[in-house]
Formats: structure tokens, C-alpha cells, sequence
């Protein structure tokens, strides 16, 4: 059990205290508010890292065109190491601290600063090279403000590691994330107006007429699309525009919300599969998935469950802790180590030899789950974007996931170092989360 020698510093409110995470969009509310955790957050900002630290990778090798290439009216607005000498040296330097930073974020260290530097670094160049901005520009430097404004340390960063209470009670900034939500609906209300107002607003055949572009990837892609009808064509120009203009109005309402979250996002993706070069894309949907709302996929209901894991494993202290810090309410699972009295009362002796020295669910029904089967089951019980992950991973069919989880289970004992006890290390408020 946690040991019992807790430094005041480190005591911890009851998590029972907390208000629990499915609260967190009510029906029928006319404005999103969100349900991140720690561990959730800290997906999109491993993505954001991911895409800025690429993203400005990119940009070295064409450091002699940005300072070639004719500013943006906003560029004597920008604060720029451009300005004391527009060199190519410099212009490298500049998309290298901002790599440097996009590092920072996806691993969760000094992330916020990281994120405001990483922010100024995209706008100065883009203000200074406008060939190298898209219309993904200015949701990502607002989702970049958004996690700078984010709390520290959420459970999955560097900066958590080591935490004695693994969640740290991170919660998410609100007023920032509905900033970005706001944002995002007027851009594509903005954009679809645009299309309706613009030099093409009477051309029905843009996404035929894009089939048939350069940036088309290989001809097999084209070859898939020849047999569509133009008819077809330009019904689904007119879906696409349709999904833009009532984006606004249908994100009010939480019932229309998660829908019209979920064709935009389709839309991006169908984009990035067509078409190569879809930097925009891309962005979108990591800004997509920062805007998507852990409380519209609710938890797996049900009374506490018994989770049982190996105390002599490292990975599967890491797992415990992490199930800790996402169960932020406490009603989803009661541990136990595996071999002892309560995994003794509750899984007869003639089943005890066919199970694995991994993670053991045994279901509030009785059902005892294992391997991938186990790990799903505890993604769908904490809700939100890990039972949406869970449901993407059952798309592959049990054997192969089976196959990677003994896979990873053969060799974590010598990829992580075995704990100095049975139960991890937490303070007085979790005890009562595990049993003997």
C-alpha cells in the first residue's frame, strides 16, 4: 500500500471533491466548456509539438527564398530578429528555435514559454515571407496562446514526471479553450461567405476542377475519383460549402455540435488523403482535435471496478498512475496487486494460471478481461478521448492487438525499472483506492 511518510507539501485535496469530469457540457447549453484532463491535454499538445516542430523543420531549406521574398504590410509590426539583418543565417535560425520549441511542447517541457516562442517565431516569418502562411496560420497561433494559457504539467508531460500525485489536480483553462471554439466557428462562417461571395461563388465544379490540379496525389488517386458523375461532383462542392456556413449556428447547440465538429473534421481529412502539400489541413485538424469536447463521448457507466496489476511491474506502476490521473472523480476503478488477498477472494485458483501477469479487469458483470481486451475496457470506463481512441484501436481485430500487447508485455520488465514496492507511491487521498 502508498507509503505513509507524505510531506505536507505534497497532501492533496480528496478527489472526491472534484467536480467530475462528465459535468462538462450540460444539455442543451448554448456555449461548449470542455472536459479535459491532464493526460487528454497533453495528446493535443503532442500533436502541436509534432506538427510546429515538422512544420518549421521545413522551413530551413528554403531560408534563402524568406528573406528574398517581399514582406507582408505586417512585417514592421512584428517584432523580428529579421530586422537588425535579413540574412538567410538568421531566417535559420529563427525556423530552428522554432523546431526547437515544438520539441519542448510535444515533450512537455518549459511547454507554455515554448509555445508563446514557437508562436512568435511563425508569425515574424510569416509576416516577413507570406508564401509561407496558409489560412491554418492564425488558428494555430491562437491554439499555440491557448496552451500557453493552459495550467502546467498536465499528467504526460516531462514536467509531471515523477509527481507524487500523478493528475497534480490540473484543470484546463475554459475561458481560453472557448476562445479558440469561438474562433473557429466564425473562421469557417468567414470562409463559407467568402465562397458564396467571392469570384467563384456560381462555379459548381471547384472540387472537380481541384481533381484534376497538380497537387492531386498519384494517379491511382485520380483513377478512384474518374468514376465519379460531375452531377456527384458538384453536389458534394455544395455539401462542402454547406458544412462551412453552418458550422456558426449548429455549434450553439451541444446536441448539433459534436456533428458538425465531426463533418469539418472529415472534410480536412479528405483534403489531406486528396491532396499532397495540405499543410492547411493538417493544421486543422490538430486544431480540430484541441476543439473537441471530452464530455461528448461519456464514460462507460457502471459501479467501480477491480483493476489488478503486476506490483513488480514498472509499466504497470506507470499504468496504475495513469488511470489514477484520469479517473478524476475516483468512480471508476478500485486496485489491487495481483497474487494478494483481494485478487485471491475474487478469481478462483483454477483461472488464476491461465491469466497473464499483466493488467486484469474484472468487470462490475464478473466478465474478467485481458490483454488488449483489459485495456480498451479501462479507456472506455475514463471517457472522453480515450474511449474514442479505444473505439479507433477495435478497428483492428483482436489477434493483432493481442499480439502487439504480448509483444509489449515480454519485454517491459527490461524497458522499465521494477518499483521498490507492491503499490506506487501517492499521498493519504488515494488509499482508499486500493485494497490489499
Amino acid at each position: 500500500m502508498p507509503r505513509d511518510a507524505v510531506t505536507p507539501r505534497d497532501a492533496v485535496m480528496p478527489r472526491d471533491a472534484v467536480t467530475p469530469r462528465d459535468a462538462g457540457t450540460p444539455r442543451g447549453a448554448v456555449m461548449p466548456r470542455g472536459a479535459w484532463t491532464g493526460g487528454q491535454w497533453s495528446v493535443v499538445r503532442a500533436l502541436l509539438g509534432i506538427f510546429i516542430a515538422v512544420h518549421c523543420a521545413g522551413l530551413v531549406p528554403h531560408t534563402a527564398e524568406i528573406v528574398a521574398s517581399d514582406p507582408s504590410s505586417l512585417f514592421r509590426f512584428v517584432p523580428s530578429p529579421l530586422w537588425i539583418a535579413n540574412t538567410a543565417p538568421v531566417a535559420t535560425s529563427m525556423a530552428l528555435a522554432g523546431t526547437a520549441a515544438g520539441i519542448l511542447i510535444g515533450i512537455g517541457l518549459r511547454d507554455r514559454i515554448a509555445a508563446l516562442v514557437a508562436a512568435w517565431m511563425l508569425l515574424a516569418i510569416s509576416a516577413r515571407a507570406p508564401l509561407t502562411a496558409n489560412a491554418s496560420l492564425p488558428f494555430v497561433l491562437l491554439l499555440l496562446l491557448v496552451h500557453a494559457a493552459m495550467q502546467r504539467a498536465p499528467y504526460g508531460s516531462l514536467e509531471a514526471r515523477g509527481r507524487l500525485d500523478p493528475g497534480g489536480s490540473w484543470r484546463p483553462n475554459s475561458g481560453a479553450w472557448l476562445a479558440l471554439w469561438i474562433a473557429l466557428a466564425v473562421g469557417y462562417a468567414a470562409s463559407g461567405l467568402f465562397a458564396l461571395t467571392g469570384p467563384h461563388r456560381f462555379d459548381d465544379s471547384t472540387i472537380g476542377r481541384a481533381l484534376e490540379a497538380w497537387l492531386v496525389r498519384p494517379i491511382e488517386v485520380r483513377a478512384t475519383f474518374a468514376w465519379i458523375p460531375v452531377t456527384a461532383l458538384i453536389a458534394l462542392t455544395h455539401v462542402a460549402r454547406a458544412i462551412e456556413l453552418l458550422f456558426l449556428p449548429l455549434a450553439v447547440w451541444s446536441r448539433t455540435r459534436p456533428w458538425i465538429w465531426l463533418a469539418l473534421l472529415a472534410v480536412h481529412f479528405v483534403h489531406l488523403l486528396l491532396f499532397e502539400g495540405m499543410g492547411h489541413s493538417l493544421a486543422m485538424i490538430v486544431v480540430h482535435v484541441a476543439t473537441f469536447d471530452p464530455a461528448w463521448v461519456r464514460s462507460k457507466s457502471g459501479a467501480k471496478e477491480l483493476l489488478f496489476y503486476d506490483g513488480s511491474c514498472g509499466l504497470c506502476h506507470r499504468a496504475v498512475r495513469f488511470v489514477l490521473a484520469e479517473d478524476t472523480d475516483g468512480t471508476r476503478f478500485t486496485f489491487a496487486p495481483l497474487f494478494g488477498e483481494t485478487f485471491d477472494a475474487h478469481i478462483g485458483a483454477a483461472q488464476r494460471a491461465s491469466l497473464p501477469d499483466s493488467l486484469i479487469v474484472k468487470t462490475t458483470e464478473g466478465r474478467i478481461l485481458v490483454r488488449s481486451d483489459g485495456a480498451l475496457h479501462i479507456l472506455d470506463r475514463l471517457g472522453g478521448l480515450w474511449r474514442a481512441l479505444a473505439a479507433i484501436a477495435r478497428v483492428a481485430p483482436r489477434p493483432v492487438r493481442d499480439t502487439l500487447y504480448d509483444g509489449i508485455a515480454r519485454v517491459r520488465k527490461r524497458l522499465f525499472a521494477a518499483p521498490k514496492d507492491v503499490c506506487p507511491l501517492l499521498p493519504p487521498a488515494f488509499r482508499g483506492r486500493f485494497q490489499a
